[in-house]
């Protein structure tokens, strides 16, 4: 049902924009806004870690945290730790994102990481690379880097 009232808004809008500017121009402007598709493939495989050299995925080992750190207005990044804990050690295994929100035009892809333990918490370092997309096509890249604090590590 709500696929059929998508199709009927767009089916409006074009009218309007036809009646209003053109054939040609609304054609070129519902052709525009396909640079605000996301690229369902890349988002649903699997997180990597960023701790492996290959990005296999290891044992998970008997301690994890989450935390979200916001990138911009639409997008979240998640992060996820996971650890072998004993009586005094922590030791990290894994370090997994994911990034969430409406994409539009933009796809992060994470490139490393590093998870540092100490007796007050964990530190990380997160390196993404950053793509602004028209039209499917990339327009300008760049690399960030995302840092923070896990005090949550009892």
């Amino acid at each position: 049902m709500l696929l059929v009232l998508i199709i009927y808004a767009w089916v409006r809008v074009f009218k309007v924009l036809r009646r209003e500017i053109g054939v040609g121009l609304a054609l070129l402007f519902l052709l525009s806004l396909t640079a605000f598709r996301g690229s369902s493939s890349e988002s649903t495989r699997q997180a990597k870690n960023l701790l492996s050299p290959d990005g296999a995925r290891e044992a998970i080992g008997n301690w994890s945290t989450n935390a979200t750190v916001p990138l911009n207005v639409n997008n979240t990044l998640h992060l996820r730790v996971e650890a072998l804990r004993t009586d005094s050690t922590l030791r990290a295994l894994g370090l997994y994102t994911t990034i969430s929100g409406l994409m539009l035009g933009h796809d992060w892809k994470p490139l490393g990481g590093i998870v540092n333990t100490s007796n007050t918490g964990l530190t990380y370092q997160i390196h993404l690379l950053h793509e602004w997309k028209l039209l499917g096509a990339g327009i300008y890249t760049s690399s960030e880097e995302y840092a923070g604090r896990l005090n949550n590590i009892h």
